[in-house]
C-alpha cells in the first residue's frame, strides 16, 4: 500500500509529520486555547486528514 510519505517523497510539498500529541501541544504553546482535534474522511487503509481548531485572543 502507498503511503503519504512514499507520494511525498516524489513530489515538492513540504509537509510536517508529528503525532497528534505533537500537534496539539504546538497549538497550545502557539497560545491556542479551546483545542479540538478531529480526523476527517477515514477510510479503509486511509486514517484520514487531521483538522485542529483552536481560540487565539486578538491583540
Amino acid at each position: 500500500m502507498k503511503t503519504v510519505m512514499d507520494g511525498l517523497k516524489h513530489s515538492r510539498v513540504h509537509m510536517t509529520m508529528l503525532s497528534e500529541t505533537q500537534w496539539q501541544d504546538a497549538m497550545v504553546a502557539a497560545g491556542f486555547t479551546d483545542v479540538e482535534m478531529h480526523r476527517v474522511a477515514a477510510k479503509d487503509g486511509f486514517v484520514g486528514t487531521l483538522v485542529m481548531i483552536g481560540t487565539k485572543a486578538s491583540n
